[in-house]
């Protein structure tokens, strides 16, 4: 797995181990690294009905827990608790070049 920095957009998918294609609810649940709870919604990923796929931005740098969840009625089931570690971006400030290019060759210069 490549790094994830603060704010990269993710395409987070979650094998569950399982065949989750007759659930109706998927989502994928989350703790951020100051302990607030919340979830995603997810889907069943394309290329497995046994994953959980969603597209998903992690605003916090730190250790992120997260947990597929897929329910129907009479039953739920939570897949194995997963931590993603999320690195701070570079504090750079951008600028816009300035708009006219620095000269190249001196100017031309007249003898006294």
């Amino acid at each position: 797995m490549d790094k994830i920095f603060v704010n990269d957009t993710v395409d987070l998918v979650l094998n569950t181990g399982k065949d989750v294609s007759t659930y109706t609810t998927y989502l994928i649940k989350y703790e951020d690294p100051d302990n607030i709870n919340s979830r995603w919604v997810s889907a069943i990923c394309p290329a497995s009905n046994l994953c959980l796929r969603s597209t998903v931005q992690f605003n916090k740098s730190g250790l992120w827990k997260v947990q597929a969840y897929v329910s129907k009625i009479g039953e739920r089931f939570h897949g194995i608790r997963c931590d993603v570690k999320v690195y701070p971006q570079l504090a750079l400030t951008t600028t816009l070049p300035p708009t006219t290019a620095a000269p190249t060759t001196l100017p031309p210069t007249t003898a006294p």
